[in-house]
């Protein structure tokens, strides 16, 4: 009785490559509990086709004719760290029924993949056409392996540092529609949590320290995940299954705010019962023209109400960059429009 439709298909080609050794005139009688009704239809679908071959005088085929099992290993150069790349391909590898593993080196991505031939060249064809967002690949070289006969599963493996003369990390990424949410949700543990992320949006480059992209080589090192997050994070069918970046109001950084000249220090015990707190306040000062010094991830930002001149004035003062533009931060592209004129290149960015 297999415990996922994955493994139901490596029961099945096990058995199925077994039976040709019955020898002719005998029969094998396979029974397969399967996983869903969906493998079901599969497995007894395959199942008459090949006995209507062996009826017809044709023997016994497990498989179609040109079926081989191979092993390939792909080094996969460009966007491929920072953002969901192997959680994709350990996804991807898991609904092809394939084996192997994906690991992160100094900065290419390297593959290795198992299968039935047809299969394996689906996968690569899907990896290389459906990447997750914010990942481009620059190059993909193939490489022919010897068959691993006894291995079992997908994995993802412990990073490596070879290969570090090809480094290449994704840009921070603004939140996606389902941490925001979540953000938004009063029941959920993340709500109003400043710092959310999951394996496709979140702070990739301004929290690296070296790569490969791990977390214990970013700035979130330090934050020992809570055994919710340690959930989270290990399990392949959420969306944070390999986020490096992930923290939750428990575990991950505190944002607290501190009056100029004040030697407050750091917040100390459990977290606030609204993470937001500090934003509220910070929100209110901007509002009436003052300025505010945020120290995020990338270090640190002045920000003022752009529509307030005296503001404006403050952060040009600061700064000593009397004619020299600032940058504006809007909420969206449309709130950008209202704003400036916007050609297509731009907006893509």
């Amino acid at each position: 009785c297999p415990a996922s439709p994955h493994q139901a298909l490596r029961i099945e080609t096990s058995l199925l490559l077994r039976a040709p050794r019955a020898g002719r005139g005998g029969w094998v009688v396979v029974i397969v509990c399967p996983a869903s009704p969906h493998q079901a239809l599969r497995i007894e679908t395959s199942l008459l086709l090949r006995l209507d071959r062996a009826q017809a005088g044709d023997g016994w085929y497990p498989f179609p004719r040109g079926w081989q099992m191979i092993r390939r290993r792909l080094t996969l150069v460009g966007t491929v760290q920072g953002v969901g790349f192997r959680p994709f391909v350990h996804r991807l590898a898991g609904e092809q029924g394939l084996t192997g593993s994906v690991r992160n080196q100094g900065g290419p991505v390297t593959v290795e993949i198992q299968g039935e031939n047809e299969r394996v060249d689906g996968f690569i064809r899907e990896m290389t056409s459906k990447l997750p967002p914010g990942a481009r690949i620059e190059s993909c070289s193939q490489q022919s392996l010897a068959v691993h006969e006894a291995e079992r599963g997908f994995r993802i493996a412990e990073s490596s540092q070879k290969n570090a003369g090809y480094p290449s990390l994704a840009p921070d990424s603004a939140p996606c529609p389902d941490c925001l949410r979540e953000m938004r949700d009063p029941g959920d543990r993340r709500f109003r949590y400043p710092f959310i992320a999951c394996a496709v949006c979140g702070p990739r480059y301004t929290i690296a320290r070296e790569l490969p992209h791990d977390r214990s080589r970013t700035a979130m090192a330090c934050f020992t995940i809570c055994p919710e997050c340690a959930r989270e994070y290990a399990d392949p069918a959420d969306r944070r299954f390999h986020a490096q970046g992930i923290s939750c109001p428990v575990c991950g950084p505190r944002l607290w705010l501190v009056q100029a000249g004040s030697d407050r220090p750091p917040p100390q015990g459990p977290p606030p019962a609204d993470p937001a707190e500090a934003v509220l306040a910070a929100s209110e000062l901007l509002r009436q023209g003052g300025v505010v010094a945020i120290k995020g991830i990338g270090g640190f930002l002045l920000a003022a109400d752009a529509s307030n001149a005296r503001a404006v004035d403050r952060i040009r003062e600061i700064k000593m960059r009397r004619s020299k533009p600032l940058a504006l931060m809007v909420r969206d592209i449309e709130a950008a429009r209202r704003l400036i004129r916007l050609h297509e290149q731009a907006e893509a960015w």
